[in-house]
């Protein structure tokens, strides 16, 4: 039996009459490892234990939530696919979900979960393979049942075995596209031949075959039989119920779960051998990228964790400061950003430290300049940067981020916990990231001597690359040359003339406890309202400490009139986010979020997190909105990002495309993909300059404010930002873009042919024509019943397409309901009948369906609505909704609560007769045509 323990970690906390210090983590060789070291403010209690077939297990008992979550990690994923059947982890991780012999329906426990407002789903990594799902704690015995089921007693049935190498297939064929996808494979393939990661992780019909001496549905069980063994599976639970009776839960799902006692496995080969580095790699991509990535192989040094070399030197390479090689390059107007990640397993056996640059068009031409910057800032960073300084201002930092960490959604805590605990003692699974025992100058002179020319694997990424070899399975074309001689000397030559600085002290992080507002303002108070001003105050109910958010808007409809100005204010949020980088880079630093966008209603910007240096942050920011410019550099970079988005997102999976659209085509004032493109190369600077002064000059100044401010400390900022506005600046009324109102009979259709992407997608939303908290409670709840049905048969059983569901849409408030496909094998009047008739066919469903599994819908999701907050930032989420939407009332989840009594199952099926089948709604179609099916018409109506 596992033992009840408190596993709060111990902080010593000093309090002097002048100021409190956050004192350290505790050392990591603390003697007792069963002890879950986790930050003061984390209220879960934390028990593991070693089942008898060796599963480990950790149990999170969150008497705060009412919502259960289950994640199973397991120790293999496609780095341990058969050569002979590429895509074999990714196709069982599909299959689980096909029936057990206790549950030989197919997604038996999904329609459990989505009858229970639930969420589950499962993904294949290189390393290991994730199981999960949610739902309310009351059904976590049911459902754990059926999910131990998945790793007992599988059926593999043939029926489904064929079927779903179709739905493997539409996932391979929805990001053979993406660039994402094609530079991790080209990264594979340009490698070590004989490291897994040359292979297809994901599997396609090609892969996923019967070959000779190899039969697929043999090799699938005979992958499962071997690899699938509670030895090397981390099962965590999170639940209100006591750690007693999760314990008792996971030894009655999961003790039979068989051991057959394997070795953890792992790769032993490097992934990048000598003789693959030192290459440059062009590829020419399939969206508008410009970029440059500098990747280095490295050692696997995850032993080092504690000392954190590679989180120093990342830190020092992307740094914003002044003078640094990121800041330079983006005030020479040659990148738009820099950053590095490092990654000590990319490849199991060894790692990968990799470093982007985001590149102008000017970037472009001087890609030798900013190689040569990188290496120039790498050498200044060996030659004094190994200075334990800079080890000591990011411990501190990290240590008051661990010391004020908030806890996360169960769902989100079991996935992240069950992944690292293939990585991590239990102790250590929390709190890893913050941990930095000492200074360790080897380990950081270690990092820094895999960062040299002779082992780099340098991209030049752009549609414009020469390159002419294709690329297994994916579109794009690449080529690869060697790095010279010539190429290092010439680099050397241009960074002789070079001069860089390393970051200074961060001015905004601060090692002291701010003063914590006691909290008295429970509900939203208007604290201050006169002619285009309004300004709102909360104070957390159940988080009032250090952390706070504002958000500021400049609310206006200057950007209404024309296609040229809603972009003018799009441009208008990225320069300003390009101009503040370093701002942004140094806040984000010590802890606080700092941002801009344009919403389509107001310029939003958003203060957040540690709120000691709100004001003066503000303050900054501010300051530079009275007499803005902007550089025709600055003007040019930002707006060939603007120019890239717009580009880039018709080359996006389809159903993302279709969604984006539909938005647009429900706005009462909206502009086409076509007139967006063709007016941004119309945008000049002046008049991005004009316009600014527009918006400044006519707004309404909206403040929401939530957490730790007095009301004075809060206007103290308001009457700041107030004094940076234009003097005449003319006040109006709060502005709100307006929807299409939802009428009977109104039908709005949308038909494109993509060039960007072979597959079919088609969405058709059907929105009621009353606004009612009643109506969107009946959505939520017939959408529940639709969904899994809707699945089961267009994707399982049919498999129509990869992505195939439905789901609730809101029109400003007018509720509707969606059915959705994405589609490589169908055409687009095949898929929009079969979703017609699936409509027709899901009535004498809805019919059959037993009032109490509509009463447990109801059920579900009221604990949905009324379960207890995690975080201060979903505590406020309803209220900040309301304040964006103008409902001052703040009422908005009360009601939906209270409609949830009025749903019944006579009224669904009224609604559905009327709504889906009987026109009484507005109908919504949009229709996407992939270049497979060019010759094949759409939809008929």
């Amino acid at each position: 039996m596992i033992k009840k323990r408190s596993f709060t970690l111990v902080f010593m906390v000093i309090v002097t009459a002048l100021s409190g210090c956050t004192a350290p983590i505790p050392s990591v060789d603390n003697s007792d490892p069963a002890i879950v070291q986790k930050s003061p403010k984390d209220t879960r209690e934390y028990a593991t234990l070693t089942l008898d077939n060796q599963m480990e297990v950790l149990l999170v008992q969150d008497t705060s939530s009412e919502i259960a979550a289950v994640s199973l990690a397991l120790g293999v994923g496609s780095f341990q696919n058969p050569e002979h059947q590429q895509g074999l982890a990714h196709y069982l991780e599909h299959m689980l979900f096909l029936g057990t012999e206790k549950y030989p329906e197919p997604n038996t426990l999904q329609k459990f979960i989505d009858h229970n407002s639930g969420r589950w789903n499962a993904y294949t990594a290189p390393d290991h393979t994730n199981y999960f799902f949610s739902l309310p704690a009351e059904r976590l015995d049911e459902a754990m049942d059926m999910f131990s089921d998945y790793f007992k007693a599988p059926r593999f049935d043939l029926e489904f075995s064929d079927k779903e190498r179709n739905a493997v297939n539409s996932e391979w064929s929805m990001g053979r596209s993406q660039d994402g996808r094609i530079i991790n494979y080209l990264n594979g393939i340009t490698g070590n031949p004989k490291h897994p990661a040359s292979q297809l992780a994901v599997g396609n019909l090609e892969t996923l075959i019967d070959k000779p001496g190899s039969v697929l549905n043999e090799e699938l069980v005979a992958f499962f039989d071997r690899y699938y063994s509670a030895n090397i599976m981390k099962l965590v639970v999170v639940s209100n119920k006591s750690l007693e009776d999760q314990e008792a839960l996971a030894r009655k799902h999961f003790a039979a779960v068989s051991n057959k006692n394997i070795e953890p496995p792992t790769v032993k080969v490097t992934g990048v051998r000598k003789t693959e580095m030192g290459k440059k790699i062009h590829y020419a991509s399939v969206m508008d990228l410009k970029m440059l990535m500098l990747r280095f192989p490295m050692g696997n040094n995850q032993k080092l964790w504690k000392y954190k070399p590679n989180d120093y030197v990342v830190s020092l390479l992307a740094s914003e400061e002044p003078g640094t090689v990121a800041q330079q390059l983006r005030e020479q107007n040659l990148v738009k950003a820099l950053y590095a990640q490092v990654d000590p397993a990319a490849y199991d056996y060894d790692g990968s430290f990799d470093i982007y640059a985001d590149l102008t068009d000017l970037g472009m031409e001087k890609r030798d300049e900013i190689i040569a910057s990188i290496f120039s800032y790498v050498d200044l960073i060996r030659e004094q940067g190994v200075d334990e300084k800079y080890f000591l201002e990011q411990k501190a930092i990290k240590e008051k981020k661990f010391a004020n960490m908030e806890m996360q959604q169960p769902l989100q805590t079991a996935i992240s916990l069950s992944s690292t605990l293939l990585k991590f003692e239990p102790e250590w699974v929390i709190a890893n990231p913050f941990v930095y025992q000492s200074f360790d100058k080897q380990a950081v002179k270690e990092v820094l001597g895999y960062l040299k020319p002779e082992r780099a694997r340098i991209w030049y990424i752009s549609q414009n690359e020469t390159a002419e070899k294709p690329i297994p399975y994916h579109e794009g074309k690449y080529r690869i040359e060697d790095i010279t001689v010539e190429d290092k000397a010439h680099w050397q030559t241009l960074a002789s003339g070079m001069s860089f600085v390393l970051p200074t002290e961060n001015d905004l992080f601060s090692k002291e406890m701010a003063e914590v507002v006691p909290s008295a303002i429970e509900r939203p108070k208007l604290i201050r309202e006169s002619n285009g001003l309004e300004v709102w105050l909360t104070h957390s109910k159940g988080f009032q400490d250090q952390k706070g958010k504002i958000e500021i808007l400049l609310n206006t409809d200057v950007a209404e009139s024309s296609v040229e100005d809603q972009l003018f204010a799009k441009l208008y949020a990225k320069v300003l986010q390009s101009q503040q980088l370093s701002l942004i880079d140094r806040a984000q630093q010590a802890g606080i979020g700092l941002s801009f966008h344009f919403n389509g209603n107001e310029l939003v910007t958003s203060l957040s997190e540690f709120n000691a240096k709100h004001e003066l942050l503000a303050k900054r920011v501010f300051a530079a909105f009275g007499d803005w410019q902007v550089s025709e550099e600055e003007f040019a970079k930002s707006r060939d990002s603007l120019r890239q988005d717009l580009e880039n997102r018709e080359k996006s999976p389809p159903f993302r495309q279709m969604f984006g659209i539909l938005q647009n085509e429900l706005m009462k004032n909206g502009w086409s993909r076509e007139e967006e493109k063709a007016a941004v190369d119309t945008l000049t600077r002046s008049d991005l300059v004009a316009f600014q002064k527009k918006l400044m000059g006519k707004n309404q100044l909206r403040v929401f404010a939530y957490g730790n401010y007095t009301e004075k400390k809060l206007m103290n900022i308001v009457s700041s930002i107030e004094s940076d506005l234009p003097k005449d600046r003319v006040t109006m009324e709060r502005f709100h873009r307006s929807v299409k109102m939802p009428q009977v009979g109104t039908k709005l259709r949308y038909k494109e042919a993509l060039s960007g992407h072979t597959d079919n997608a088609i969405v058709h939303l059907f929105v009621s024509p009353t606004v009612s908290y009643l109506g969107k409670a009946q959505m939520v709840t017939l959408n529940a019943l639709t969904k899994n049905s809707f699945f089961t048969q267009l994707r399982t059983n049919e498999q129509l397409g990869y992505v195939v569901g439905t789901a609730p849409k809101m029109v400003e408030d007018y509720p509707g309901l969606m059915f959705f496909v994405q589609s490589n094998g169908a055409s687009l009047p095949e898929v929009k009948s079969r979703m017609d008739r699936f409509r027709e066919e899901f009535l004498a469903e809805l019919e059959a369906t037993d009032s109490e599994v509509i009463e447990q819908i109801k059920k579900s999701q009221l604990d949905q609505l009324n379960k207890q907050s995690l975080d201060i930032y979903e505590e406020m989420q309803p209220w900040l909704g309301d304040f964006y939407e103008g409902k001052f009332a703040y009422d908005s989840k009360q009601q939906l609560i209270a409609a949830f009594d009025q749903v019944n199952k006579q009224n669904l099926v009224d609604l559905y007769k009327s709504m889906i089948l009987g026109g009484g709604s507005m109908d919504v179609i949009v229709q996407l045509k992939g270049t497979n099916f060019l010759e094949t018409p759409f939809a008929a109506e």
